[in-house]
């Protein structure tokens, strides 16, 4: 997975954290002082808030926009 979002964000340690202990692999981009690239992601992906998080899906090595950290809760437990 990787998490596009702010280190002082709580969604997105939360989002962190949840991969840490189900023992995913996971890459966090703080973009806490990189506004330019943080406003170009969030108009990139039509999302508003952060984390932004995609799933990299090993066979076609494609990322998928999978949304914020409800949406990481959502797609894990249908899992």
């Amino acid at each position: 997975f990787f998490i596009y979002g702010r280190s002082s964000c709580p969604f997105c340690i939360e989002a962190c954290r949840i991969l840490k202990t189900r023992d995913i692999w996971h890459k966090f981009f703080d973009l806490e002082s990189d506004r330019r690239f943080l406003n170009e992601a969030k108009q990139f992906y039509g999302y508003k808030t952060v984390p932004m998080i995609l799933r990299l899906d090993s066979k076609t090595h494609t990322a998928n926009f999978i949304g914020g950290c409800d949406s990481l809760k959502e797609f894990l437990d249908a899992q």
